[in-house]
């Protein structure tokens, strides 16, 4: 089977995110059969000029061309859902090599 494409989600590492991640694993495990989660962080500069430090799950699946077209808007909307539930500005989502924040 070649699993050439590949889809993942940034989500920040906040209250309940646990919950949200392991819900968010479940599902591509579901769609992909697996999936893999890096702790990673990430850092930004705020409006005054501070450094910012933010931990994030990085929660990704590699996957079929077929697969990927199928659930690429699934998961898109699951996103979006998981961005309004952890009361996020974005999340970052990645299709292949293009990040796109949603």
């Amino acid at each position: 089977m070649k699993m050439n494409k590949k889809i993942g989600i940034y989500s920040p590492v906040v209250e309940n995110s646990e919950n949200e991640k392991n819900a968010l694993c479940r599902l591509m495990s579901e769609y992909f059969g697996g999936c893999s989660v890096s702790k990673i962080e990430g850092y930004y500069l705020m409006k005054n000029g501070e450094l910012c430090k933010d931990e994030i799950f990085y929660i990704y699946s590699n996957c079929t061309k077929k697969d990927y077209k199928h659930y690429k808007k699934s998961i898109t909307n699951i996103a979006i859902t998981l961005r309004n539930a952890l009361k996020q500005e974005a999340i970052g989502i990645q299709y292949n090599e293009t990040l796109k924040y949603i």
